[in-house]
């Protein structure tokens, strides 16, 4: 049909769900995309609010500012591929994006929601024994009581060694971890599978 195109799609993204990571630029492809000079692509996208009210909840949309200065965008809006700076968006908002191809009358368009990590709560580190000798005493560093609503929850630990960071552990789901340190302080960091981290420190005397 000759007002019609081949329907586009938007790549999907890793990872079981559409939740993203603020701290990682967001790249998304247009695939299938028609042929011909003639065809024009668009990114449009808009944040989702939920607005509460005493009668009730309504979604509210919000368009998305991506003009070249607009200052979401790491590229163009009119290409196959968006990369959107998501530390621009915002923690804990949902997105809806849309890619349109138009040639003449037809057009067709493809949409994706997308949702920001949020960073895991209420947990604590601290490191057991406040004080000891480097390179001999075990100091043990736990990060308990962290909760994320994607588990689970990888940790990793790490000291400072003359103002660098050396790494205690591999990423693990166990929330502590021992070392007899060279360094002057721990650190722990927990982290969602999404990769939001939350990063908490505690100091020790060598």
């Amino acid at each position: 049909c000759a007002d019609s195109l081949q329907p586009v799609r938007i790549a999907p993204l890793s990872g079981p769900t559409n939740k993203i990571s603020p701290t990682t630029p967001l790249v998304l492809s247009g695939i299938d995309i028609p042929a011909g000079d003639s065809v024009r692509l668009r990114w449009e996208g808009w944040r989702i609010h939920t607005n509460l009210s005493r009668c009730g909840s309504a979604q509210v949309e919000q368009a998305l500012d991506f003009t070249p200065g607009g200052g979401l965008l790491l590229s163009v809006s009119d290409a196959a591929n968006l990369v959107i700076d998501t530390g621009e968006l915002g923690a804990a908002s949902t997105f809806r994006l849309r890619l349109t191809a138009a040639a003449d009358v037809a057009t067709s368009s493809a949409e994706l929601l997308i949702q920001i990590n949020t960073i895991p709560q209420g947990g604590t580190v601290s490191v057991s024994p406040r004080n000891g000798t480097s390179m001999r005493t075990a100091f043990n560093v736990s990060a308990p009581g962290w909760m994320d609503a994607d588990p689970p929850i990888t940790y990793h630990f790490s000291y400072l060694l003359q103002g660098r960071s050396v790494q205690m552990n591999d990423a693990s789901t166990r929330s502590s971890a021992a070392v007899a340190t060279a360094g002057t302080a721990a650190t722990g960091t927990a982290a969602t599978t999404a990769r939001r981290q939350r990063i908490m420190s505690a100091q020790v005397s060598l």
